[in-house]
């Protein structure tokens, strides 16, 4: 499992939120985003969209699985 603190650095939009989703199912580790008390899948599109995640926002994500680390590493990329 690896845990980080993600801070997002980009006004984000649906088209966004989609490639978030897109990014997240190519691999086979779970991710989820915790923020404000809500602990959310980062392969659920309709999981994203229910939290509001602003220029700045800082959140923790926590990756499991055999790609863990990739699958971290392009999650905070997408956010940079």
């Amino acid at each position: 499992m690896v845990t980080e603190i993600v801070k997002v650095n980009k006004d984000l939009t649906t088209h966004d939120f989609c490639e978030l989703v897109h990014i997240t199912t190519r691999r086979v580790s779970d991710a989820y985003l915790e923020y404000k008390s809500n602990h959310i899948d980062l392969k659920s599109i309709l999981g994203i969209c229910s939290i509001c995640l602003t220029k700045g926002s800082e959140f923790t994500v926590v990756t499991k699985g055999d790609d863990e680390k990739i699958l971290m590493a392009e999650i905070k990329n997408f956010f940079e």
